[in-house]
């Protein structure tokens, strides 16, 4: 059994260059939680997690919409690429509409030729800030639905008003 290391807050320098370099495991963040405050089950309003907003993810519905065909628009067209829609879950509301998921003409073929299905599944998506829009990252077929709407919520809060890891370690 493998203990993880306790650091205090003034060796978060040693934390980002030394320490995480060197896990056998993955790593996207860090928590920094109180040496004086009692355990607090469910979401424990006096932890901070940390995360580079270019770690965030969200798990969205991916649902595909085909433009209609030319010659008989109540049928849709299948060979032409689909708009692909972001569906955030609103519980017993259902799925509702978030945003799109920008795919370009390149990465249409390269899905075409995956022979995945894309529709109606669970995708997890990251904020690409320097072309500003969502970017695949993988299939969720371990989850039936994306993430709620405040979980949505409050990664947006912290992908807008996030710190980089340049930045913490100052």
């Amino acid at each position: 059994m493998i203990v993880k290391s306790q650091e205090l807050a003034y060796g978060i320098h040693q934390v980002l260059t030394d320490r995480i370099p060197r896990l056998l495991h993955g790593n996207d963040g860090l928590i920094f939680t109180s040496a004086e405050a009692s355990y607090t089950p469910g979401t424990d309003r006096k932890i901070l997690k940390w995360k580079p907003p270019s770690e965030n993810s969200i798990d969205f519905r991916l649902q595909l919409r085909f433009p209609p065909l030319a010659h008989d628009p109540s049928q849709p067209d299948f060979m032409a690429k689909p708009a692909f829609m972001l569906l955030m879950n609103h519980g017993r509301e259902g799925s509702h509409y978030y945003d799109v998921l920008e795919v370009d003409d390149g990465e249409w073929e390269e899905m075409k030729r995956g022979g995945e299905q894309y529709d109606d599944r669970v995708v997890e998506v990251t904020w690409d800030k320097e072309r500003e829009r969502w970017r695949f990252m993988r299939f969720r077929d371990d989850k039936l639905e994306g993430n709620f709407k405040t979980v949505v919520e409050n990664i947006i809060r912290s992908i807008q008003h996030g710190v980089e890891a340049e930045t913490v370690s100052i």
